[in-house]
């Protein structure tokens, strides 16, 4: 109520916070707090306001809190409690670490690597087999090759051969590999559409319905699901600034494996993501082999947690020239290639581990 009182100056500083950086804190407490406790707040307003002979004030701090849980409308200042009051609250945390990543990417060099996608017929197995090996989906590589090519299932694994079949439909489709999100109405569609495919023999997390709880992995807990649509939109608006191929890839599979907007799943879309980026571009697509997995792992967290992002364009740079590197035109030479340079290995300690240990920093 304090902060409602004429605020004067003292040495170019002011006493108080304004209406926006009020809205701020209270948006900040609904999202980390929950409702609950900004209707105890309203409940003890007017009874503080009386005791500090502050009425006038305490009407309009009680406004501005009624705000928040809907039962009231002024005339908001702040770009969090516009959204909030138009339905589309977001997590204003983790639009900073869009912020950082797409101004990092905008001043970036990366390369072009030109790639014809018809000339890779191989590509799309791979880009399948590894994205589930990330996951924890994993089979020889033999036999997910013939779960593709014949689409018999293993009866003692039927929903992790599915899950390989559902990535593969989509990442072998030229049509649907096409299909980039132009605003952020189609981005919210399309990730539904190929969650929907992706995951459609795991009824139990909801194919193409957004989270309906929280989840996390490890140490990192992701965006609010009642902030999932909100900041997909803010964050597809940040990102729309890149025009780059390579840049808008890796932001996109950024922005969604950090909102985790599913309940699974959600890693093998955003790689979906960022190679349709690279294919309607005609560009190199990545493959993340499991030789690399922890740097890709370690690049991702050390930007959600310490708002890095060099060391992420750095490793899906090299992951990217790597790509290009190797004859897709048949599974036989491309499997030869991954085999000879120790791409189907469990990770040892490369030179981006080293790196994380030798600096001291913990993704």
């Amino acid at each position: 109520m304090e902060n409602m009182l004429p605020s004067r100056r003292r040495g170019g500083i002011r006493r108080r916070l304004d209406q926006r950086e009020l809205e701020e804190y209270l948006d900040r407490l609904v999202r980390t707090a929950g409702e609950p406790r900004l209707q105890q707040l309203a409940d003890e307003i007017p009874r503080v306001a009386r005791e500090l002979g502050l009425q006038a004030e305490g009407e309009r701090a009680l406004g501005l809190v009624r705000q928040f849980l809907g039962t009231h409308s002024l005339n908001p200042k702040s770009r969090v409690l516009k959204a909030r009051l138009q339905g589309f609250p977001y997590d204003p945390d983790r639009l900073e670490l869009f912020s950082l990543l797409a101004n990092h990417l905008l001043s970036a060099q990366l390369p072009h690597v030109a790639a014809d996608p018809a000339g890779q017929p191989e590509f799309p197995f791979f880009e399948a087999y590894f994205s589930n090996l990330i996951e924890g989906t994993e089979f020889e590589v033999d036999e997910a090759k013939r779960i593709v090519d014949t689409g018999e299932v293993p009866a003692a694994r039927p929903k992790d051969a599915h899950d390989i079949l559902g990535t593969y439909s989509i990442v072998s489709n030229a049509g649907e590999m096409s299909r980039v999100p132009l605003d952020s109405n189609e981005l919210i569609g399309l990730l539904r559409s190929r969650h929907a495919t992706l995951m459609a023999a795991r009824p139990e997390v909801q194919p193409g319905v957004f989270k309906t709880q929280n989840n996390k992995a490890g140490g990192t807990t992701f965006v609010d699901w009642r902030l999932v649509m909100g900041t997909l939109r803010e964050g597809f608006e940040i990102g729309h600034v890149l025009t780059d191929p390579l840049s808008r890839a890796i932001y996109l599979m950024f922005a969604i494996a950090e909102i985790h907007p599913f309940d699974d799943g959600n890693g093998r879309l955003a790689r979906i993501f960022m190679n349709a980026e690279l294919f309607r571009a005609r560009e190199q697509r990545i493959v993340v082999p499991t030789s690399r997995r922890d740097d890709y792992l370690n690049a991702l967290r050390l930007h959600s947690r310490q708002r890095r992002p060099d060391l992420l364009s750095r490793v899906m740079a090299e992951l990217q020239q790597y790509a290009a590197q190797i004859d897709w035109t048949s599974f036989e030479s491309a499997l030869q290639r991954l085999r000879e340079d120790g791409a189907l290995a469990e990770p040892a300690r490369g030179e981006f581990g080293a790196l994380l240990a030798d600096s001291g920093q913990q993704p």
